[in-house]
């Protein structure tokens, strides 16, 4: 008998525990929100470098500002993907829709060197408790073989985002993220 218990005991105590365990919370990608907006680019082919981002939005959390301007993780929500890889890849997309340019990620896969670089750092990636979504930074243009750059620009742009829940701050960046598509594509 003392076997059983031996076996029983740690048996129920651990289906006890796995129903204590969090459930993960929901994950969310961004969208890509392709842009209408038609420009021709100085640049034929365009590297666009990993975009830096600061700490709080490299985390695997989405952020927001509370009242009190303290950044808190929104409850139950998560990326799915690596923000800066996704910011990345939204640029590359919308960047080849808005100018018809070979726009590929660095390092550059194609063969032969690209006529562009494109540097994007994120100063600040982030709705407050008004709704109001800021994506703030600057972005950096290279051309040719130079070592420096041609075209150095900060950048803000904002939009309103429906509420704050998950999925509208989501859907928020990726307006902002359009937005700094659309900019980009007119110093290219």
């Amino acid at each position: 008998m003392r076997i059983a218990y031996t076996f029983i005991l740690p048996v129920v105590l651990m289906a006890g525990l796995v129903g204590c365990v969090n459930e993960p919370s929901p994950r969310f990608s961004v969208d890509t929100v392709l842009s209408t907006m038609k420009v021709t680019p100085r640049s034929r082919t365009i590297a666009v470098d990993k975009v830096t981002l600061p700490s709080y939005a490299k985390e695997t959390n989405l952020f927001m500002r509370n009242a009190a301007g303290a950044l808190v993780p929104v409850p139950q929500a998560d990326w799915a993907d690596d923000p800066e890889r996704a910011l990345s890849l939204t640029l590359v997309r919308n960047l080849t829709e808005i100018t018809g340019a070979k726009v590929a990620l660095d390092p550059w896969p194609l063969d032969g060197e690209p006529e562009a670089d494109l540097r994007v750092e994120v100063e600040e990636m982030i709705v407050n408790a008004n709704r109001v979504m800021t994506l703030s930074g600057q972005y950096a243009v290279r051309r040719g073989s130079s070592r420096t750059s041609d075209t150095v620009q900060p950048f803000s742009v904002k939009t309103n985002a429906a509420s704050l829940k998950a999925q509208d701050i989501v859907a928020a960046h990726a307006q902002v993220w359009k937005q700094l598509a659309e900019r980009i594509a007119k110093s290219l």
